[in-house]
């Protein structure tokens, strides 16, 4: 009688965390929900996951999204957030992962890409905070394949990629933000659909500006950009050559 008990306490706590989590509309909650049940909360490894995000509140910060809470999903290895995909977006987002998933917590830190006149920077800042959902099914990756979407594949012929690889960033044309799809540290001649060691990036078909820059710091204190347009098609791949002249 006395196991019985134990599980029926138990099944009820369980339930009442699931319809807590299902009834998160704020940080508030979303918070002092995570403080009952983070022990109960998945630490997963590598692959996609559902979760909520917390926008930084930083005065500095720019949130195109105008919401202090958002699903999306995110893409784990070596125990860090490395891509993010906001619902409903038109290209998964690389990001900056700063510390470990535990506990079903993670952080981790937005791209930018700074150009004035002084120079050419990227960097990190602001943190996100994560908090992971109790969602044991499979999870999709975004935009894998389907209607409306093409794939962008980077490539290049320059020497010493894996000390003077490229970031690619694209540009947000209702924000002018610039939003980080990837880095190219290492290319192939076979730019098929096939190959994936060159930098493979799902994008909803449209019209693009894409910022391509070489990690390579000139005398000038600048780092070689480039920009091109890129029209993205449906159910095609589309190799891009990465080259400064």
């Amino acid at each position: 009688m006395k196991s019985i008990t134990t599980l029926s306490i138990l099944f009820v706590l369980f339930f009442t965390i699931k319809v807590d989590a299902q009834q998160v509309n704020s940080v508030s909650e979303l918070k002092d929900y995570y403080h009952k049940s983070k022990k109960l909360l998945p630490s997963p490894d590598v692959g996609w996951h559902e979760v909520w995000i917390i926008m930084p509140k930083d005065k500095d910060f720019f949130n195109k999204y105008q919401k202090e809470l958002m699903n999306a999903r995110v893409f784990v290895e070596d125990d860090k957030i490395t891509k993010v995909y906001y619902d409903n977006e038109k290209y998964v987002e690389n990001v900056f992962g700063i510390s470990k998933v535990k506990n079903g917590h993670a952080t981790f830190e937005k791209v930018y890409l700074d150009v004035n006149y002084d120079l050419t920077e990227v960097f990190s800042a602001h943190i996100h905070e994560v908090i992971f959902k109790d969602h044991r099914a499979e999870v999709k990756t975004p935009l894998k394949k389907g209607a409306y979407v093409g794939n962008a594949i980077f490539y290049s012929h320059e020497k010493k990629l894996d000390k003077h690889g490229f970031f690619v960033f694209i540009k947000d044309l209702d924000t002018e933000e610039f939003d980080f799809l990837g880095y190219l540290k290492e290319s192939n001649p076979d730019v098929s659909c096939e190959n994936t060691q060159n930098l493979h990036v799902p994008l909803k078909h449209g019209n693009y500006e894409i910022f391509m820059v070489q990690n390579k710091i000139q005398f000038d204190r600048r780092m070689p950009l480039k920009k091109l347009d890129l029209n993205v098609q449906e159910n095609e791949c589309q190799p891009i050559e990465l080259v400064i002249k």
